[in-house]
């Protein structure tokens, strides 16, 4: 039997939400990112929190490089419109939960797939952990919420400046900032302790919490700028030089893999 994209677990009442694609990295795509909505959208009633995490190596690497590459012209614009619209909708599902969730990340968390972390209201990391943009080596604008979201995270500043150089952050330097909670050598094991802690608190004081801070003027302002990056993202993917960026990241990232094994 094939394997699920996304996987939904229950361990009593916390919800294990799982990306599933560990041999492309967790690498999105409009399939995975459907999935994703439909599992968080999948929660049962009964939950008292919910963790996101993604099997094997990493977290997730973002937009699956390779699948769009391999597409041009209209057929690119169309299926990145698909990856980025799901995309969007999978980030406001999470966030639009009103139970305690957490991200556990690992390995990369780059382009796109941090927004899902940054949807959730913490994140556990794994020692290994960076984020980083990869969109000025892409030639595409920024999405996934790292204009929609991250500033608020981390500054407007810092935010500009990260991608600008397509600077790698390490974990260390990602708690130093506030970006995640905490770092250790088990994250899934510090996200069940976690879990045992809000679970103790009162249910009602949770979701009556999330109303207050995600109110429905919060929400639209977060759609309408994860609308601006989707629109921008399709603007630059159309410009002529985007066949040069892909190529030329391509062929550093084969390099990169060549030098790693």
């Amino acid at each position: 039997m094939t394997e699920p994209l996304v996987s939904l677990q229950m361990e009593g009442r916390l919800a294990w939400v799982r990306l599933n694609r560990p041999s492309r990295h967790n690498a999105l795509t409009p399939d995975v990112v459907d999935s994703l909505r439909r599992a968080v959208e999948s929660i049962p009633p009964v939950t008292a929190a919910v963790v996101l995490c993604g099997a094997g190596r990493s977290f997730s690497t973002g937009g699956d490089i390779s699948e769009i590459a391999r597409r041009t012209g209209p057929e690119r614009v169309e299926y990145c419109d698909t990856l980025v619209t799901g995309l969007n909708a999978a980030i406001l599902s999470l966030w639009d939960l009103t139970l305690p969730t957490c991200a556990v990340v690992q390995g990369a968390v780059t382009g796109g797939a941090l927004g899902l972390a940054l949807a959730c209201d913490r994140m556990e990391a794994a020692e290994d952990t960076f984020v980083q943009p990869w969109y000025g080596q892409a030639g595409f604008a920024p999405d996934g919420g790292w204009t929609a979201m991250l500033p608020q995270r981390v500054g407007a500043g810092r935010t500009a400046d990260w991608i600008s150089l397509n600077q790698r952050v390490d974990a260390p330097d990602l708690h130093a900032v506030g970006l995640v909670a905490a770092v250790s050598p088990d994250p899934i094991a510090a996200a069940r302790v976690w879990a045992a802690r809000v679970s103790e608190q009162a249910a009602a004081t949770h979701h009556r919490t999330r109303r207050l801070i995600k109110t429905a003027h919060a929400r639209n302002r977060l759609h309408l700028a994860l609308e601006a990056e989707r629109r921008a993202f399709l603007d630059l993917l159309r410009e002529p030089s985007v066949d040069r960026w892909l190529d030329s990241l391509l062929t550093r990232l084969r390099e990169e893999r060549k030098a790693s094994a």
